[in-house]
């Protein structure tokens, strides 16, 4: 048993678990059909003892799949993320899983803010890597180096009552359902229209003190929602604008407390 030639090529021989395993090595490189002895004697004996290995995959095919696999999103999150998706092929779509780094995950973020991306928008798109790897069990081997962008919290002007009833209007006109939808909540979440109308002209200050009520009761009904999910991306699959990145700025200020599951 061993390696031998045959004709052109080298085939090997072993025996695994009472039966003798001939195949070909397909190569005329002694040295070479060794090297493929071994790795066939080992993919048996991991085989046998339970071990599975992934298969390579394309990162385009692994995000449809993945898609597909989301039949509880919403429409409006399905179109956002699927937004999101169309700047991340250009870049992952050609790559397989494993060939993606914190090199090329950084590269992306460089290239999208020469792009004039903002920090937040880049955020959002490399979260759908992350959901993606970590579907595939390999986000743990990119997590400790990768860094998201920092996020600006002080944008955004003052609606007046005249703007915030043109804004509903064109709103209740568009064909997008989502986008009629979210706009009609935005009011009607903080009370009476007049009342959010008046609620934007608050300082950023208080603007981010709501934020953090948002959040904290975001964060209180995770602990009782029946959801797979990490608080955090829960907390932002709610209302988009608290991002995870947020959240973890707050913990870390100790404005917010981590939710225990009951």
């Amino acid at each position: 048993m061993g390696v031998f030639k045959r004709g052109r090529n080298y085939w090997y021989e072993f025996e695994f678990r009472g039966q003798r395993v001939r195949e070909s090595a397909h190569t005329p490189n002694r040295e070479l059909a060794r090297s493929i002895e071994r790795n066939r004697r080992r993919a048996m004996e991991e085989s046998a003892g339970g071990i599975k290995r992934a298969k390579p995959i394309l990162f385009r095919k692994a995000a449809v799949a993945y898609f597909d696999e989301c039949a509880h999103w919403s429409d409006a999150y399905r179109e956002i993320n699927t937004l999101k998706l169309s700047h991340l092929l250009a870049a992952f779509g050609k790559l397989l899983l494993t060939d993606i780094t914190p090199a090329s995950i950084a590269r992306y973020q460089r290239d999208r803010r020469l792009a004039g991306a903002y920090g937040c928008e880049i955020n959002m798109e490399t979260a759908v890597v992350r959901m993606i790897l970590r579907k595939h069990r390999l986000w743990h081997l990119l997590g400790p180096d990768f860094r998201p962008l920092p996020e600006r919290e002080d944008i955004g002007r003052a609606l007046s009552l005249e703007e915030a009833n043109r804004l509903l209007e064109a709103a209740a006109k568009s064909p997008s359902r989502s986008l009629a939808q979210n706009t009609k909540y935005c009011f009607p979440s903080c009370g009476r229209r007049a009342t959010a109308v008046a609620a934007t002209r608050d300082s950023p200050e208080k603007a981010h003190a709501v934020k953090l009520e948002r959040a904290a009761r975001l964060a209180q009904e995770w602990t009782t929602a029946r959801t797979n999910l990490g608080w955090k991306q829960w907390a932002h699959r709610r209302e988009s604008d608290i991002s995870p990145n947020f959240l973890t700025r707050a913990v870390n200020e100790k404005k917010l407390k981590v939710p225990v599951r009951q």
